[in-house]
């Protein structure tokens, strides 16, 4: 019994070393594995499968179809061959194109069965392998021999076929143009005699790591190559396996001018950084959603901010409400000038915006804006030029004060220019109507006794006369006694007539109407007529003071 018992814990310790390996197996294999349900649950998912889907919770038995594509499928997937395999027990594989957010993705899925006591399918096991990469090499070697010949030797890059041993077993025309060789007397060569020294070693380590793993060193870098006469050339290089073989192909695409003119650029911009970093006026960069890339180092001096406090400010925090208002009005215009083919790519924009300042304050500048555009003239960010104009908002601020100030004098001028026309028309009047009453009374009541006389002989006659030619003449001079008086303080003919109108007891708007003049015209005399009295300004009644006058 004891000797059954021994036998039977070997059994179980050796079923669970089997099940361990199994499982380190399973989880550490370089392809995908999952266990899927009859009903298409996945029950389970190695390390590899759990990198490629991160977000599967095997706890939840989620369904495959709706959890292996982005966006989800609703139903099964057509070439599933894990369905087939659930269906009818036997061993299915397939080339999957699965959607993957923004593409696809290619797997080779082996589906085999998973078996129970009673012989029914209870599970299928699925071996996934990302074959992405790999399809479009795959499908291009499935061409006919002339097809391929024709495009590796009219490609615009020059390729090569590498063995394993380093030797070039194949090399188009655009590589031997590169670098300089006729003919065949490339093939065979060693893929060493090219490599520029600085990049050998790294060179040979991806070779050997790319046929022990397709996948391991980078499929894409730059690196220095030696052409026939010993020049260098910077080259980009994309390399792969060519599938179920030892050989690889590589292309190569010649960067040397771009390495140059990238330099060249490289110089440029640090000679225009120079000089943006020591102009007085503040240069800057925005990208297309309006957050700061650049800015150069007089904004300390503009606003108070150093350039990298203002790099982390948003375009609110920089202009006052309502230049931003202005700001965002114009980038829209921008915006939809941008959509007309007819529109000018080279414009320049001048906004005058008002900016916060980091003591509160605020400060007016001109900005001069255009847009950075790669080489299809495409927008790519916004490049602008902003300088102080206080000064000269402030002198234009005083303009319009001295203009409106102007304008008021201008008015008061106008309108006492037009009083005083209307003065002088008044006094050419009653100046005539004066001559008019002494002429008419003369002749009415002077000369007829002034005839008389001179042909009266008596004495007690011609003294009648006489007495009343004096009254005659009283009467027709009294008028002019009052106002000799009042003349003693020079007022004019028209103030004269509107005192003697006061004094009888009218007011302005009557004295007005009488005198054919407008209200305003007889309050501008009346207070003239106050200054000259020397009342302006006391509590006197002007019609008892001029009553009392005369």
């Amino acid at each position: 019994m004891k000797k059954d018992t021994g036998r039977l814990k070997k059994f179980e310790e050796a079923l669970r070393l089997s099940e361990e390996r199994y499982r380190n197996l399973v989880e550490n294999i370089g392809i995908g594995v999952a266990l899927i349900s009859p009903d298409m649950e996945i029950l389970t998912l190695n390390r590899k499968m759990r990198e490629w889907f991160p977000r599967i919770d095997t706890k939840k038995r989620p369904i495959c179809y709706k959890s292996f594509n982005d966006p989800p499928r609703n139903e099964i997937c057509p070439y599933c061959p894990t369905h087939r395999t659930l269906k009818d027990g036997r061993v299915h594989e397939s080339v999957t194109e699965t959607p993957a957010g923004d593409g696809f993705r290619n797997y080779r899925i082996i589906a085999s069965p998973v078996i129970g006591s009673s012989g029914n399918v209870e599970a299928a096991i699925e071996m996934v392998e990302d074959i992405t990469e790999n399809v479009t090499l795959r499908e291009s070697l499935t061409l006919s021999e002339k097809l391929y010949q024709t495009i590796f030797e009219t490609t615009g890059s020059g390729t090569v076929i590498i063995n394993e041993d380093m030797t070039l077993a194949l090399v188009n025309q655009e590589f031997r143009r590169i670098f300089g060789y006729e003919g065949e007397e490339l093939v065979g060569k060693s893929w060493t005699s090219f490599i520029a020294p600085q990049d050998m070693e790294r060179m040979v380590d991806y070779h050997r790591r790319r046929r022990l793993d397709p996948q391991g060193p980078p499929g894409t870098y730059e690196c220095v190559l030696v052409d026939k006469k010993g020049g260098e050339r910077n080259v980009l290089i994309t390399v792969s396996m060519i599938p179920e073989t030892t050989k690889s192909v590589a292309s190569f695409l010649d960067i040397s001018e771009i390495r140059r003119l990238n330099r060249d650029l490289e110089e440029r911009e640090a000679r225009y950084r120079l000089l943006a970093d020591r102009v007085s006026d503040v240069i800057w960069i925005l990208d297309m959603n309006l957050r700061l890339t650049y800015v150069s180092p007089s904004v300390k001096k503009l606003r108070g901010y150093t350039p990298d406090e203002a790099m982390n400010q948003s375009i609110d925090e920089i202009l006052t409400p309502a230049s931003l208002t202005v700001a965002m009005k114009d980038f829209r215009e921008e915006l939809a000038l941008e959509e007309s083919a007819a529109s000018e790519k080279e414009r320049i924009r001048v906004l005058e915006l008002e900016m916060k300042r980091k003591d509160g304050s605020t400060v007016w500048t001109e900005i001069k804006i255009s847009f950075i555009r790669d080489p299809e003239g495409r927008a790519l960010g916004i490049v602008g030029v902003t300088r102080d104009i206080s000064e000269r908002v402030r002198a234009t601020l005083e303009i319009e004060a001295a203009k409106k100030e102007l304008e008021a004098k201008s008015v008061y001028l106008e309108e006492t220019n037009t009083a005083l026309r209307v003065l002088l028309r008044n006094l050419e009047k009653d100046k005539q109507e004066i001559q008019e009453d002494v002429i008419t009374n003369v002749r009415e009541l002077i000369l007829p006794l002034l005839e008389k006389a001179r042909h009266c002989h008596r004495d007690d006659e011609r003294d009648s006369l006489m007495d009343v030619l004096e009254n005659n003449l009283n009467s027709i001079v009294s008028p002019f006694v009052r106002n000799l008086s009042l003349k003693g303080v020079h007022l004019t003919p028209m103030e004269l007539k509107v005192s003697n109108l006061i004094r009888q007891g009218k007011g302005t708007k009557d004295i007005a109407c009488l005198l054919n003049l407008s209200v305003r015209s007889v309050e501008f005399h009346r207070d003239n007529i106050r200054k000259k009295l020397d009342i302006k300004g006391k509590k006197v009644n002007l019609q008892a003071f001029l009553t009392a006058s005369s």
